[in-house]
């Protein structure tokens, strides 16, 4: 595992966690993705996320509008145009 690699900006893939996940043969009690919502989803149907679908919160942190996500639950924490908390 080589986080020097890991960035965001410009969507974000958010499959590979879930991979890893499902290569580990782990299935979470909870599964939290800080995330600003810019980025493919995988399917529900993948890596296992269908054994535990409704224990993801996505943690979105955005200026503005986003899409939500397929499954489990969401907040949003909002921040001004210069990353500030709102």
């Amino acid at each position: 595992l080589n986080l020097d690699k890991w960035q965001g900006g410009g969507g974000t893939a958010f499959s590979p966690p879930f991979a890893w996940l499902a290569d580990q043969k782990i299935v979470p009690t909870a599964f939290i993705y800080f995330t600003d919502m810019e980025g493919p989803f995988p399917s529900v149907n993948s890596f296992g996320i269908n054994k535990y679908k409704d224990k993801v919160l996505w943690f979105v942190i955005t200026p503005g509008g986003y899409k939500k996500p397929p499954f489990g639950k969401h907040i949003q924490i909002p921040i001004d145009e210069n990353g500030n908390f709102v």
